[in-house]
């Protein structure tokens, strides 16, 4: 999964990992801040890297969808 193979950058970058466990069915994504103090750095050096990464927007979702928000990113659970 991309997000462990560049948890390191991410950590570089000033984005810290949840401190507690989450549901494997959710999907983080960045908040607006997110995106901006910290997103658009780290999809530069994906690209960079020869991956080709995918922007998807979920705006507003659902709060009994969020099972994680902070600042800088947010984690919706799915049910597929």
């Amino acid at each position: 999964m991309i997000g462990t193979m560049f948890a390191d950058e991410m950590n570089l970058l000033g984005l810290k990992p949840p401190r507690k466990k989450i549901n494997p069915r959710a999907r983080f994504y960045f908040t607006e801040k997110g995106w901006d103090e910290i997103g658009r750095n780290l999809y530069d050096e994906i690209a960079r890297q020869g991956y080709k990464p995918k922007i998807e927007c979920r705006k507003n979702p659902k709060r009994s969808d969020c099972v994680y928000r902070d600042a800088y990113q947010v984690a919706i659970l799915f049910n597929e």
